[in-house]
């Protein structure tokens, strides 16, 4: 059974850090496996700016390593690769301020990271090979810190969506499945990518499925004092929601941050996911009714609703 823990009430420190103590016994056992000596945090920093509903509060990552540094002895890394630039993002957002205090914690912009490791995705052109960061690769244990919001091109994004921070800033485009390097310059492509705006869909929820099977967090945690609708996942507005979520399993977190939005249905990508693992989770904590409320999305809502067949065409098809 994975459990999805839910806590409301205080600032995203003390949520945060409710969450961990109730996944105590499971975050110890998962550590006693993996024997790390290094800890990766991947907050969600999609703005260099401050934006206290687009990206993660540093206060969550404070609570993070707080609570391992009683666990054990471990090195942290905060790793990002912020469009704008990581070190921005990180000095806007207070990390650098907060974070300071910590001998054992790390800062790390991935944009001159090597690739450790390939994965296939696919693009209205072809199949092409995407890079995952060193950092990613080489990690022992990874904590991926997600925000709960509307998106542009997937829906919604949460947890599994925020390890596509891993990939190289280069790859995004090809990720959601419209642009190729070799094809259509300037204008033409900007066009061109819009025309395939709408088919482009079915392939992005592709590509976060070959992302999941590629790579997971160990431990997977949401701070959703403030969530985003409307212009996600970067300029829409704020909703205050005053959570903190956490599960071993993403896919598990996913599908009830995705009740707790009250989306018409599940993204495809997350449709796919929870009929091939079917998990059985059991929310603890505060419950989702308590905290559900029904989001706003993006304005091109429509042309990222897809039958779900054509996903299911796209996985069956080698």
């Amino acid at each position: 059974m994975a459990k999805v823990i839910i806590s409301k009430g205080g600032c995203p420190y003390k949520n945060t850090l409710d969450v961990l103590e109730y996944l105590s016994k499971d975050i110890k056992k998962s550590l006693k496996k993996k024997k790390p000596k290094t800890i990766l945090i991947k907050p969600n920093l999609l703005s260099e700016k401050e934006n206290k509903a687009a990206n993660t509060d540093v206060r969550a990552v404070m609570a993070v390593v707080d609570f391992f540094n009683i666990l054990g002895n471990f090195d942290f890394i905060v790793a990002e690769n912020t469009t704008g630039g990581a070190t921005r993002a990180f000095r806007n957002n207070h990390y650098y301020a907060k974070l300071e205090k910590y001998e054992n914690v790390k800062l790390h912009s991935m944009r001159w990271d090597k690739f450790g490791k390939y994965f296939q995705i696919k693009t209205a052109y072809r199949k092409i090979k995407v890079g995952i960061c060193e950092t990613a690769t080489k990690a022992k244990y990874i904590i991926d810190i997600a925000k709960i919001k509307s998106h542009n091109h997937a829906v919604a994004t949460f947890t599994i969506k925020n390890m596509m921070g891993f990939c190289k800033r280069s790859a995004r485009s090809k990720f959601h499945g419209t642009a190729d390097p070799y094809v259509y310059h300037g204008i033409m492509k900007f066009l061109r990518a819009h025309h395939l705006f709408k088919t482009g869909a079915p392939l992005l929820n592709y590509n976060l499925i070959k992302l999941y099977n590629a790579i997971k967090p160990d431990l997977a945690l949401i701070d959703g004092e403030y969530g985003m609708e409307g212009e996600g996942p970067g300029h829409g507005d704020a909703v205050k929601l005053g959570i903190a979520m956490g599960s071993m399993d993403a896919l598990s977190i996913d599908l009830v941050a995705a009740k707790i939005m009250k989306l018409p249905k599940l993204p495809g990508y997350l449709q796919i996911l929870k009929e091939r693992e079917s998990p059985n989770i059991k929310v603890i904590g505060v419950q989702v009714q308590e905290v559900a409320r029904k989001f706003r999305l993006h304005h091109d809502y429509q042309d990222m609703d897809f039958p779900i067949i054509l996903l299911k065409k796209l996985l069956r098809d080698r």
